[in-house]
This record gives C-alpha cells, sequence and structure tokens, in this order.
C-alpha cells in the first residue's frame, strides 16, 4: 500500500512501513468484513467504492495476475509452500504471538471455523450467498456444544486478512493452518 500523504510504502500484510516518512511505524489492524459489492452496497446503501479501470473484465488490472496460478507475487516465485498452493485464498487471523490461516475451501465447506488460543476465541463465518467472510471474538460466557449459535449474546468485531496463503506464510511461517 502507499500512503500518498507521506509517501510511506506499507506492507499489507503485516502493517508496517516497509520506506518512507513512517518507516518502522506499525498500522493498527482494525475489524473488516471481505465481501461482494453488492452485499456491501445493502448494508451501507450510502456507500462509496473507488471507480476500476473499464477495461478489465473485473474491474481490476490485476485481471491477469489473479488468473495465472503460477504467477505468485510480482517477482515471482516457485511455488514451494507445501500445506496449501500458493495461491489458494486463505482468511488470516492474528493474536499477539500467534497466526492461524483458514482456508477458503474450508469456509466454504464448513460455513464458519473457530480458533482458539489461550486468551481468545474468534469465530470466522463464511455467508456463501454474499461471499462474504467476517470474524468475531466470542466473549467468555458463550458456551459452545456442537452447533455454534451466537443467540442475544454480542461478538466483538475482530480483524482478519484475506490473502493468498503464499503471501500470507512468507510473513508468518509458523502460521497454524485449518483446510
Amino acid at each position: 500500500m502507499q500512503d500518498l500523504e507521506t509517501k510511506s510504502l506499507w506492507s499489507q500484510i503485516s502493517g508496517i512501513c516497509i520506506q518512507g516518512e513512517m518507516e518502522g511505524t506499525k498500522l493498527k489492524q482494525v475489524p473488516s468484513s471481505h465481501t461482494t459489492f453488492a452485499a456491501f452496497k445493502k448494508q451501507y446503501p450510502n456507500g462509496k467504492l473507488l471507480k476500476k479501470p473499464a477495461d478489465s473484465p473485473s474491474g481490476s488490472s490485476y485481471d491477469s495476475y489473479y488468473a495465472d496460478k503460477d504467477k505468485l507475487g510480482i517477482f515471482g516465485r516457485v511455488d514451494n509452500f507445501k500445506r496449501l498452493a500458493g495461491k489458494d485464498k486463505i482468511y488470516g487471523i492474528r493474536f499477539e504471538n500467534s497466526e492461524f490461516a483458514v482456508a477458503e475451501s474450508y469456509l466454504k465447506k464448513h460455513g464458519f471455523a473457530l480458533i482458539e488460543n489461550d486468551s481468545k476465541r474468534i469465530y470466522l463465518s463464511y455467508d456463501e450467498s454474499k461471499m462474504s467472510v467476517a470474524a468475531f471474538a466470542l466473549p467468555d460466557t458463550l458456551k459452545l456444544a456442537g452447533k455454534i449459535e451466537i443467540n442475544n449474546q454480542t461478538a466483538e468485531a475482530f480483524p482478519v486478512i484475506s490473502a493468498y496463503w503464499f503471501a500470507w506464510v512468507s510473513f508468518f511461517p509458523e502460521t497454524e493452518l485449518i483446510k
């Protein structure tokens, strides 16, 4: 990512400024959901979309990159990522001292993933009709037995990163993978 105001370049995965005025600074990660524009527009009718190039079928200048399973990164890399194919899409969750990645194929099959460490329980949900992914920190008082039902209890939105496996695991090689 590029910050035009400070002329700084940022890593999208780690959130650390790698060059420029803000070098060494780490961004605070905020919760988000990953969804289609139609689902976004329904939830946020006054929301805005940045204009994409008109000469691209999906509106992205990266169409050829997305389509080429062998092209890993802007400089290209060999796919030697043993646990998952390099361009398999994952959703990454970071705790203070550990990282988790959930394969999109797992979410499509199961509809959710429950990620637990010593301090938090994160519920990652997938809505196929909206192609939507969101993560929530579950309260300690919520008891889980078989089927997950949140009922009237509130769950705090939790940051989740959408990435290709090769990019995520390059930053976090010790990632626990749910596939």
